[in-house]
C-alpha cells in the first residue's frame, strides 16, 4: 500500500471513512496476527481506493486552487499601479472571499472557489484594461484640448479644463470612475465651428485691403474669449460705417461729374459703369464681387486687380469646384490662392455635405461627411477619406467609434449593430483582427464588418459573449465564449470554432477539459460531472473512441476502450471483444 500524509485528509467525510477503513484492518489483525497480506488484501484494496480519492479530491478541489488565488494575488499587486485603487480594493476584498471558501475543510465547499477563481481572473482583467482606458483617454483629451485652446472661444475652454481636473481625480483614486468622460468630440467641433464661423463670417464683411482684417487675423490660434472679441467687432464696424458714408458722397459728386461729361463723349457712361461696377466689387471685397466683375469685364480695365484680389481673398464662396474623385461641389469658407483650405462647408451636386477642415482642395483634420439616406461621419480627414479616430453613423441604426486608416477601420474601434449586438476591440483594414469583444442580441450570420463586404460571416447564437483573439472578424487563437444557456469555452479557436485545448462548463455542473477540432471534443479529454464521477480517455467528434477511464461517484473505475456517449456506451477489451455495454447515470456505470 502506497504511503500518504495525513495532513492532505482535509474533508471530515473523507477522514472519518480512512480511519474507520484502518480500525477495520486493525481489528482483523488483531484478531488474527499471524493473518497474510493476501488474506487482508480486500480491505487494504479499500484502503488504498479512500487514499487515492482523498488525494485527487485534495489536488483538485484545494491545493490547485489554492496554487491559482495566490498566482492571481500576485499578479493583482504587481498590477497595483495600473488598477484603480477603489477596484484595487474591491478585488482584494473579492480575493478573501475565495480564501474562505479554501479554508473550510470540506472539498464541496472548496469546489465554490473554481468558478469564483475565473470571475476573479476576468475582474481583474477589466478592472487592468477599464483604468488604462481612462488614463489613455484622460491623456488624449488633455492633448486635445490643448491643440484647440486657440481656435474655441475662452469660455468654453475654461470650463472644459475644470471637467478634465474632476476627471483626473477621480483617476487618482478619489471616486469611482464617470462613465463618461467631459469634452466630447462632437462638442468640441461644434465649439471650433461657432468660433471659426463667428470670426470668418466678420472676415468676410471686411474689404480684402482693410488694416481691420490684420486685427481680426491676429486673434486666430489665441485664448481669446468671446466678450472680448464682439467688443473688437463692435469697434470695427462703427468705423467702417463712418468710412462708407464718406465714399458714398465722393460716388455722389462722381455721378455728377460723368453725367455732365455724357454730353460730351458718348462712352463716358460705359466707363463710368465699369468703375461702378469695380467700386461696387472692390467695396464689398468678396469673392463673388470680384468674379462677377470679370465675368462682365473679361479684358477691363481692373480685371488682372480682379484676379489678384480673388487670389489674396483669406475666404469666400466658390460656385464650382471639382474633387479629385470628378465630383463638383459648391464651397464656401476659407481659402489660400483660390482653393479651399482652412474652414469650410461644401454642398456636392449629388446631395453629399462636409464641413469642416480643408487643405490645398482636399477634406484634412477635423470635420463633418453627409451621405443622404446612409451615413453621416464625424471625426479625422486625410485626402478626402476618415483617417485617425472619428465616428460614423448609419441611417439604419448602426455606427462605428474609433480609429481608421485610408477610409477603413483600423486599430481600436466599438461597432455597435442596429439590433444591439457590439463589437469592442482590435481592427484591421476594416474587420476585427486581434484582441477584442463581441455580444450577438439575436441568432444571427453576422459579417462584423461595416462595409459589409469584408471580414468571414459567423452564425452566433442570441446572448452569446465572446471576449479575446480575432482574425477577420471571427474567433481565432486564444478566447473566452458563454452563451445563454449557461455554457462557457475557455481556450483555443480556429476558423470561429473551439480547436486545439480548451476547458467547457455547462450550467448543470459538468465540465470538459481537453482538447478539441472544429467545435467538438476530438483527441484527449476529461468530462467530469457535480457528483465527483468523470470519465477520461480518447474522443472523436464528440463520442467516446478509444482507451479511457470512468471513475464512479463512489470512485469506482472502469477501464477500457469506450465508444459511444453517456446516453450509450460500449465497452471493448484491448482485444476488441465486447466487455459490456451500459450508459453513465447519477454518477455511476450502469450495464445492460
Amino acid at each position: 500500500m502506497s504511503e500518504f500524509d495525513v495532513h492532505t485528509i482535509r474533508d471530515p467525510e473523507f477522514r472519518q471513512q480512512i480511519e474507520q477503513k484502518i480500525a477495520e484492518v486493525a481489528a482483523v489483525q488483531k484478531r488474527n496476527k499471524f493473518l497474510t497480506y493476501t488474506e487482508n488484501e480486500p480491505l487494504l484494496d479499500e484502503l488504498e481506493a479512500l487514499i487515492k480519492a482523498n488525494s485527487e479530491a485534495y489536488q483538485e478541489a484545494y491545493l490547485q486552487p489554492k496554487k491559482d488565488l495566490e498566482a492571481v494575488q500576485a499578479e493583482l499587486e504587481r498590477r497595483k499601479s495600473a488598477i484603480h485603487p477603489l477596484d484595487f480594493q474591491s478585488l482584494n476584498d473579492f480575493i478573501a472571499q475565495i480564501k474562505h471558501l479554501l479554508d473550510q475543510p470540506e472539498y464541496a465547499t472548496n469546489r465554490k472557489a473554481i468558478p469564483s477563481l475565473t470571475s476573479l481572473k476576468e475582474q481583474l482583467e477589466k478592472a487592468t484594461v477599464r483604468y488604462s482606458h481612462a488614463r489613455q483617454q484622460l491623456a488624449e483629451r488633455k492633448d486635445r484640448l490643448k491643440a484647440v485652446q486657440g481656435l474655441i472661444w475662452g469660455e468654453q475652454f475654461d470650463r472644459w479644463e475644470q471637467g478634465l481636473e474632476e476627471f483626473q481625480a477621480a483617476v487618482n483614486g478619489a471616486s469611482q470612475l464617470p462613465s463618461k468622460l467631459p469634452l466630447e468630440e462632437k462638442e468640441l467641433m461644434a465649439a471650433q465651428e461657432e468660433r471659426s464661423l463667428e470670426v470668418n463670417t466678420f472676415k468676410q464683411t471686411l474689404p480684402p485691403t482693410s488694416p481691420y482684417i490684420q486685427q481680426v487675423e491676429a486673434t486666430t490660434g489665441t485664448y481669446l474669449k468671446k466678450e472680448t472679441f464682439l467688443q473688437l467687432k463692435q469697434n470695427i464696424e462703427a468705423d467702417l460705417a463712418k468710412a462708407k458714408r464718406k465714399r458714398m458722397q465722393i460716388r455722389v459728386l462722381a455721378l455728377v461729374l460723368v453725367f455732365v461729361c455724357a454730353t460730351a463723349a458718348p462712352f463716358a457712361w460705359q466707363y463710368f459703369q465699369e468703375a461702378n461696377r469695380w467700386e461696387t466689387a472692390s467695396s464689398t471685397g468678396t469673392y463673388e464681387a470680384y468674379e462677377a466683375y470679370v465675368d462682365a469685364y473679361p479684358a477691363g480695365k481692373y480685371t488682372a486687380q480682379a484676379r489678384e484680389a480673388m487670389l489674396a481673398l483669406p475666404a469666400g464662396r466658390l460656385k464650382e469646384v471639382m474633387l479629385a474623385d470628378g465630383s463638383t461641389y459648391v464651397y464656401e469658407g476659407e481659402l489660400l490662392a483660390g482653393i479651399p483650405h482652412g474652414q469650410g462647408m461644401a454642398d456636392f451636386e449629388d446631395g453629399r455635405t462636409f464641413q469642416g477642415n480643408w487643405e490645398q482642395g482636399q477634406f484634412a483634420g477635423q470635420g463633418r461627411l453627409t451621405v443622404p439616406e446612409q451615413y453621416e461621419d464625424q471625426g479625422n480627414f486625410s485626402q478626402n477619406l476618415p483617417e485617425g479616430n472619428g465616428l460614423m453613423k448609419w441611417n439604419d441604426g448602426r455606427s462605428y467609434s474609433g480609429d481608421w486608416k485610408k477610409g477603413l477601420p483600423d486599430g481600436q474601434g466599438i461597432y455597435l449593430l442596429a439590433d444591439g449586438s457590439q463589437y469592442t476591440g482590435a481592427w484591421k483594414s476594416g474587420v476585427p483582427d486581434g484582441n477584442g469583444a463581441f455580444f450577438a442580441e439575436r441568432n444571427q450570420n453576422y459579417r462584423l464588418s461595416p462595409n459589409g463586404d469584408k471580414g468571414k460571416p459567423l452564425v452566433w447564437t442570441a446572448g452569446s459573449r465572446y471576449n479575446g483573439n480575432l482574425k477577420n472578424g471571427i474567433p481565432e487563437g486564444q478566447g473566452i465564449m458563454s452563451w445563454a444557456d449557461g455554457r462557457t469555452y475557455n481556450g483555443t479557436w480556429k476558423a470561429g470554432k473551439p480547436s486545439g485545448k480548451g476547458f467547457m462548463n455547462w450550467s448543470d455542473g459538468r465540465t470538459y477539459s481537453g482538447e478539441w477540432q472544429a467545435g467538438k471534443r476530438h483527441g484527449k479529454g476529461i468530462l467530469s460531472w457535480s457528483d465527483r464521477s468523470r470519465f477520461a480517455g480518447t474522443w472523436q467528434e464528440d463520442t467516446f473512441s478509444g482507451k479511457g477511464t470512468f471513475t464512479s461517484r463512489l470512485r469506482e473505475t472502469f477501464e477500457g476502450n469506450w465508444y459511444g456517449t453517456p446516453e450509450k456506451v460500449v465497452r471493448k477489451d484491448g482485444e476488441g471483444a465486447l466487455m459490456d455495454s451500459g450508459v453513465f447515470r447519477n454518477g455511476l456505470y450502469i450495464t445492460d
